[in-house]
């Protein structure tokens, strides 16, 4: 489950970076779409403005009998004209004729003049261009000034037509701008911040039984601690259809388990009553006629199928559940110098050196008996499968403890299967000695005593690491 868990996402996770992502686009397609109309309002506020402008100067410009252009113009009164330190923003204007003569301009030009254009028509056209080293947006029309007689009456006939271009910088535009972004951009950053964290919230609360629903089935860590699968009554209808397969796959799970720990039982205990009676008879026979080869072959059968049936047994037992409690105070290494010990023999006549190396006294709590069935089928299988000649090690070190024997051809796939029931990989040389139950004993046992037990291969070099839990000192 852990690594599950490294390795991919939780629902939660993709459904928070999904949101998010989802988010993040509309609000970047709000974002671009804002900009693009805060400049088209920008421009349509400069524009607006240019518009009036015109509209001002024209009302403000007039030309005498002679035919002289002139405007009614105080700079006091319109200081952005005029060539100002404190104005940061100036605009400008210029008066031409139809042969490109230069009337009026405003202060503001200086040395530089509005590029020059000619239309007949007296409609207001908007141009962008460059005023020296800025760059300015021009509106531009043409109309025909009032006249002013002598008698100070105006009219407007005969008179001659003039051109007026109004200008002004980006700066107004820009300010515009930047003033509307920060009165959009601002609260829609705040917005997506705060949905990227509302957005969080609801899912994990939308998923909090999908992850009790989990926890359930992750606490289920052996078949004695099944319970039912139980959520909110608040869950969503799927989660109550996951409920309910989950529940009959247990039942179905806790049935087929059930049959085979029976069926295991009865088979193992119909066994014991008729090899107990080839053995009686055997020994009777044995003891009446020695020289019986094949009662002695039979006698040593029995004992074996005695051995197999005890061992089938033994792994029945802690799946079933039914061992007893782990209380004792053992000492590992003891327990490890006792096996060694009982196989003195068995590693002679292999021609295999065992040699240990103990850090410290591993004290555990856990049982006896059953701690030694694991060391027993260890340390038994290290020598038997072992090449001639080689050594065991067995070593300790803080709360774990390493056997290493030379094995024979292994692979990473006989790693897989060592603990498979009746697997015997390429030990087939050691039929006699090996029914292919001692290993699945071993995991067996390790489950319910609560010790981490792995293989690994390298260089021929068989490893067996029990890592041990339940430590006392």
């Amino acid at each position: 489950m852990d690594i599950i868990s490294n390795k991919r996402k939780s629902i939660l996770d993709v459904l928070s970076y999904t949101s998010t992502f989802v988010l993040v686009l509309t609000l970047s397609v709000g974002f671009i779409f804002s900009y693009i109309l805060s400049k088209r309002e920008s421009e349509r506020f400069i524009k607006d403005d240019l518009i009036t402008r015109i509209g001002a100067l024209k009302a403000l410009t007039f030309q005498d009998e002679t035919g002289e252009v002139e405007i009614d113009f105080a700079g006091e009164l319109m200081p952005e004209y005029e060539l100002l330190k404190d104005i940061n923003e100036p605009y400008y204007f210029q008066i031409w004729h139809d042969d490109k003569t230069i009337n009026e301009r405003s202060d503001s030009l200086t040395d530089n003049d509005i590029p020059i254009a000619i239309h007949l028509d007296d409609i207001i056209r908007f141009k962008k261009s460059t005023l020296g080293e800025r760059r300015i947006l021009t509106a531009r029309t043409t109309f025909i000034p009032r006249i002013i007689g002598k008698d100070g009456d105006e009219e407007y006939l005969n008179g001659h037509r003039v051109y007026l271009s109004v200008a002004s910088g980006y700066e107004a535009s820009k300010r515009f701008e930047i003033k509307h972004l920060r009165n959009v951009y601002l609260p829609l950053a705040l917005l997506l911040v705060f949905s990227i964290l509302l957005i969080r919230w609801i899912l994990k609360k939308c998923l909090q039984p999908l992850s009790n629903l989990t926890n359930q089935l992750e606490n289920i860590s052996s078949i004695d601690n099944v319970k039912k699968i139980e959520i909110e009554k608040n869950a969503t209808q799927e989660l109550f259809l996951i409920q309910e397969s989950s529940n009959n796959l247990l039942h179905k799970i806790m049935l087929s388990f059930e049959k085979e720990q029976s069926f295991s039982n009865n088979i193992a205990h119909e066994l014991r009553t008729p090899i107990s009676e080839i053995r009686t008879i055997c020994e009777v026979e044995k003891s009446l006629n020695n020289k019986n080869k094949i009662i002695s072959e039979i006698h040593l059968i029995s004992l074996e199928m005695t051995e197999l049936v005890e061992t089938l047994l033994d792994i029945a037992r802690p799946d079933a559940g039914t061992l007893h409690k782990i209380t004792d105070e053992c000492n590992v290494n003891q327990i490890i110098k006792k096996s060694i010990t009982r196989f003195k023999d068995v590693s002679f006549e292999h021609k295999i050196i065992i040699t240990t190396n103990f850090n410290s006294d591993l004290i555990i709590l856990g049982n006896t008996t059953k701690l030694e069935i694991i060391f027993n089928n260890l340390i038994k299988n290290a020598i038997i499968h072992s090449k001639v000649g080689t050594k065991v090690q067995i070593s300790s070190f803080n709360n774990k403890v390493f056997i290493s024997n030379q094995a024979y051809n292994l692979n990473q796939d006989d790693i897989e299967k060592m603990f498979d029931r009746f697997w015997r990989g390429n030990y087939k040389g050691h039929s006699k000695e090996s029914y292919g139950l001692g290993l699945p004993l071993v995991k067996s046992l390790c489950n319910y005593l609560n010790i981490n037990i792995d293989t690994n291969i390298k260089n021929g070099v068989l490893t067996q690491r029990l890592e041990f839990n339940n430590l006392l000192a």
